[in-house]
């Protein structure tokens, strides 16, 4: 559905890429300066950077690459028809684009003209055979428009299961911390753990490998394994400013820090399943 106030938020957008893209001190928008943001804008739509954020974005490479093509268009054509009203060789200014001293700006003016008139009904939603009837510019706006719904939509679920996972990796730190080995052990699959147990890996092993700390285990006697654990003093994970490792459509990872009760410190790091009917299950990849 495609409704007015999304297709102007999108022209609202479009507006701030093309004041932004001035590079002098003229406060002049030339069409080099267009020429030079355009392209920086296909490369973001072509670029794999993204890729790392798809995961936690709840979208795919092709869609982040589809809405950032299609802003481009809209930019560009936004841009032609602002170069137009001012005529032949006609110079935009970041004036022109918002207004200034009583004058309608052009961002007004095709919010009002290319989007809100459209709405012949009034409903506040563009059907199809309004949008037939629509300026190019308006056209655009309201593909943006849609396309920015449904990313922030999904960006809005990915940050929910985001903050389930944060919520994981607290509940982690509170059993490490407190040397609660058994509750820790209860957060991965049964199943998982059996199949260990089943190739001789014990339950301290287990946890000391999953953790990315077998090496404390190693050599040592089953009845010494859960005091070789115990020198673990905390964990930390780095949430702040870092997203989690994507490993595969279904795999995360974690980086974290544990500190011993020496004080020194050992990288450590978690795996998460992402299943479908239970966000972030703690996986192993040992055995």
């Amino acid at each position: 559905m495609t409704t007015v106030r999304n297709a102007q938020r999108a022209i609202t957008t479009a507006a701030e890429f093309i004041a932004d893209a001035d590079q002098g001190s003229d406060g002049i928008i030339s069409r080099a300066d267009m020429k030079a943001g355009l392209e920086q804008m296909e490369k973001t739509a072509r670029i794999g950077e993204v890729m790392k954020q798809d995961y936690w974005t709840g979208g795919s490479l092709p869609a982040h690459a589809e809405r950032a093509r299609a802003t481009r268009e809209l930019v560009d054509e936004f841009y032609r028809f602002a170069a137009s009203r001012e005529g032949p060789g006609g110079r935009v200014t970041s004036r022109d684009v918002y207004g200034s001293h009583g004058k309608e700006g052009l961002v007004a003016f095709a919010q009002e003209n290319f989007i809100g008139a459209a709405d012949a009904n009034q409903d506040g939603v563009l059907d199809a055979g309004e949008k037939m009837q629509m300026h190019p510019v308006g056209v655009l706006a309201a593909r943006v428009g849609d396309l920015n719904e449904i990313a922030e939509a999904k960006a809005e679920a990915a940050e929910a299961k985001l903050g389930q996972l944060f919520d994981t990796l607290d509940v982690v730190r509170e059993h490490v911390a407190n040397h609660n080995w058994d509750a820790l052990l209860a957060m991965y699959p049964s199943d998982i753990v059996e199949a260990q147990a089943e190739m001789g890996i014990d339950k301290a092993q287990f946890l000391a490998e999953a953790l990315g700390l077998g090496d404390l285990v190693y050599g040592t006697g089953p009845s010494e394994r859960f005091s070789a654990l115990n020198r673990i003093q905390s964990v930390s994970f780095r949430e702040s400013g870092e997203l989690p490792k994507v490993i595969s459509s279904t795999l995360v990872s974690v980086d974290g820090t544990a500190t011993m009760a020496d004080g020194t410190t050992r990288p450590v790091g978690l795996l998460f399943e992402d299943r479908q009917d239970k966000p972030f299950v703690l996986t192993s990849a040992v055995g």
